[in-house]
């Protein structure tokens, strides 16, 4: 019973009402280095592996290293680094 309280207690006082920020959650999946295993049917294991390990070491993001880099075109790039598609695509993977 306790437990049960204090499970109610928390969703009451501090989880209802919590709203994401949608600007800084897409800045902060656009900063994921994570984010290069999209470009691993373009470019290869390897190369997305440095893409990502380069974009944290420069503190810049994923798209701005391939972009800079002319790796893809930017169409391309726009469509595989689409974060929406990415996570909401259930047959992305397929």
């Amino acid at each position: 019973e306790i437990l049960a309280g204090g499970m109610n207690s928390l969703t009451e006082k501090c989880i209802a009402g919590i709203e994401a920020n949608e600007e800084i959650c897409l800045r902060n999946a656009e900063k994921s280095p994570s984010l290069a295993t999209a470009l691993n049917p373009l470019i290869g294991y390897e190369k997305a592996a440095g893409i990502a390990k380069e974009a944290l070491e420069k503190d810049v993001t994923v798209r701005e290293l391939v972009e800079s880099k002319k790796i893809l075109s930017k169409e391309e790039l726009e469509k595989t680094l689409d974060i929406r598609r990415l996570t909401e695509d259930p047959d992305i993977h397929k």
